[in-house]
């Protein structure tokens, strides 16, 4: 019936399929093929022409639809809102590429992603001020890898030069801090370029403004600095505090005196311990 004319009709070179045929190449007896079909009819799985051919109503129905559709793709030809075809003349994949790029990485999805990432990148920086940009490639190169990748970076461009003058010398400064730190060194814990950038009330560049303290190594003394930071007008924490550390502080939490008495419970710890 797929391939019958007309489509969906039991027909075989322009004639009826009769029982016999049909029971042929079926390999059914006549007999039993009758009861089958009279039970598909009775079932309304198929229908008869008026002239008796068996066809299927479904598949008629789809190729009337196929037809119309076919019709409708043809009219819209004449509708001057309908899309055109591009020009095939040109071939979009190669002039895609730079001339830069072998040909034999031309039509590859990876290199075109990486192409496409690498364009991304360019654009950002070619929307920064030249000094900007010098910028931002020290701060790039300065900054940790995270498992021997820097990624996002086209985010951290954008992060990089909606920054102030004076907050990219200060974001240069604490990446190489960030960068020399223990923790990086550790592997532990290392943020990638542009989360490093992130905005908010806790912004993690303004931590490693000062470098890091070096922990003690016998005991704790005068030496070491108050590590509680300061709050900003904004109610953001700016940078340590700085203050000479208390000998009553703790060694893993040193506060300068003022800082200490703000923390009452920390001297009843430090003098039980004592």
């Amino acid at each position: 019936m797929h391939e019958a004319e007309p489509y969906g009709h039991l027909r075989l070179n322009g004639h009826d399929v009769g029982i016999d045929a049909l029971g042929r190449m079926m390999g059914t007896p006549a007999k039993q093929l009758r009861q089958y079909l009279d039970e598909l009819e009775a079932a309304g799985v198929f229908s008869r022409t008026s002239t008796g051919t068996i066809y299927s109503r479904r598949m008629v129905r789809d190729e009337a639809l196929r037809a119309k559709r076919a019709d409708g793709g043809h009219l819209s030809l004449q509708n001057p809102a309908v899309p055109r075809k591009k020009d095939v003349g040109k071939d979009t994949i190669k002039d895609t590429f730079q001339p830069s790029i072998p040909p034999s990485l031309q039509g590859s999805p990876s290199s075109s992603s990486s192409s496409s990432s690498s364009s991304s990148t360019s654009k950002k920086k070619e929307e920064m001020p030249p000094a900007v940009a010098v910028e931002f490639d020290e701060y790039w190169s300065i900054a940790p890898m995270r498992n021997g990748k820097r990624l996002g970076k086209s985010e951290a461009a954008r992060k990089f030069s909606a920054l102030s003058v004076e907050d990219r010398k200060h974001v240069l400064l604490a990446a190489k801090h960030y960068a020399e730190s223990k923790q990086v060194k550790d592997g532990i814990g290392i943020m990638d370029p542009h989360r490093f950038l992130r905005k908010g009330k806790d912004e993690p560049w303004r931590d490693w403004i000062e470098p890091e303290q070096a922990p003690p190594t016998n005991g704790h003394g005068q030496s070491l600095t108050c590590t509680k930071r300061i709050q900003g007008h904004d109610d953001r924490f700016l940078r340590p505090c700085g203050q000479p550390a208390s000998p009553e502080s703790r060694p893993n939490e040193p506060r300068c005196p003022e800082h200490l008495r703000a923390v009452p419970q920390l001297q009843q710890v430090t003098h039980a311990a004592q």
